[in-house]
């Protein structure tokens, strides 16, 4: 399959070609079907929310592993000589 950039490079020159009488409207549609010109904002709104859960995930782990490590420090019992049994 074609990559998006030029999926959407298409999508703004069929009409043009159109209009131009390079093709005629039902080549148009036909390019538009093989392309899945109807999907690009879909699979942009899909890859954007995919990202945003990618980066929900991370700072999720961050967050977490930095209550951990901050909770390891305020526990005596975790620290070598300091009423723990290291």
């Amino acid at each position: 399959m074609a990559d998006d950039t030029f999926r959407r490079r298409l999508d703004q020159v069929l009409d043009q070609w159109v209009s131009e009488g390079l093709i005629e409207s039902p080549q148009k549609d036909r390019i538009r079907d093989y392309y899945k010109l109807d999907d690009l904002a879909r699979i942009a709104s899909n890859r954007f929310t995919f990202l945003l859960l990618l980066l929900g995930g991370i700072l999720v782990g961050v967050g977490g592993d930095h209550l951990h490590r901050r909770q390891l420090d305020l526990d005596p019992s975790s620290r070598p000589g300091i009423g723990g049994s290291g």
